[in-house]
């Protein structure tokens, strides 16, 4: 528990997510796929910093055991709420510290675009007011992010999620049963070294409440590949039948190539470009 003690000295609030907090924004896939879930078990972990100077939140994303099947570890979605007047360019700025993804769409125009960013080690994604936004982690391990904003107003609301159920499932099928290990926090963790069979699953209210551009019927599998640099690829790969078939558009690299150092240089430096993308004084 030392890791969570030293979190307290900096200033940090622990928060973690439960089944019971995530369930009512399952769609039927999440529904059909993770049916064994104890409802006092952590899903994920979010950290809000409270002190003055601020510093980056922190998110801790593992994957979803359930039985033999694998669930990417996800947020499950949130939409942010803009201010009136609202001229911020983005609301908040993660950066990600290992292969993952970040799914947004415009929550005010309908049907929207759904944007898939896949997302290397370093690179950082900006969303902007009124965006909905869910994280994924692609990677083997539990996704480390950090993420930026003024907390004074980063207000959002889980409403269309909990009509609807989350926008995205995305499901791996190993070749072989993974390993679970503990790790020092005693959190069962699962590690999958192997190849999977990787299926991304759009939630087909969302078409058919003119929410996105997709099909009423979009799902597309991916097989063989390595979760990591490996998914990494194949999605780069299959990004235009990923298109065609679910209507997701996929991005890489990040919508902020002009700010390469890590996110928590110019947080500390108190960068004014960085900080002017958010509002900041």
């Amino acid at each position: 528990m030392l890791e969570i003690k030293v979190l307290g000295a900096l200033g940090y609030e622990i928060n973690n997510r439960k089944y019971s907090d995530v369930k009512p924004l399952f769609s039927e896939d999440y529904k059909q796929s993770i049916s064994n879930c104890i409802d006092d078990s952590w899903v994920y972990s979010g950290t809000e910093h409270k002190q003055n100077p601020k510093l980056p939140n922190v998110t801790v994303l593992p994957h979803i055991y359930s039985g033999r099947n694998i669930v990417l570890g996800t947020t499950f979605g949130h939409t942010h709420i803009a201010e009136e007047a609202e001229s911020r360019m983005f609301q908040e700025i993660y950066e990600f510290k290992g292969f993952g993804g970040m799914l947004t769409y415009n929550a005010t125009s309908h049907p929207s675009e759904a944007i898939l960013h896949v997302l290397k080690p370093g690179e950082k994604v900006g969303v902007t007011p009124q965006e909905n936004m869910t994280l994924f982690n692609f990677d083997q391990e539990p996704l480390l992010t950090l993420d930026y904003a003024d907390a004074s107003r980063n207000q959002a609301h889980k409403n269309t999620e909990k009509k609807l159920g989350s926008l995205l499932m995305i499901e791996c099928t190993p070749r072989q049963l993974p390993r679970r290990e503990a790790n020092p926090c005693g959190m069962i963790l699962t590690s999958y070294d192997r190849s999977v069979d990787v299926s991304l699953k759009v939630n087909s209210e969302y078409a058919k409440n003119e929410i996105i551009n997709a099909s009423s019927d979009a799902s597309v599998t991916l097989s063989e590949v390595q979760l990591g640099e490996g998914l990494y690829n194949a999605l780069r790969e299959s990004q235009r039948n990923i298109k065609s078939k679910t209507g997701l558009t996929l991005s890489f690299g990040g919508n902020l190539p002009q700010f390469p150092k890590p996110l928590l240089d110019y947080v500390l430096n108190r960068d004014k470009n960085f900080g002017g993308m958010l509002g900041l004084p």
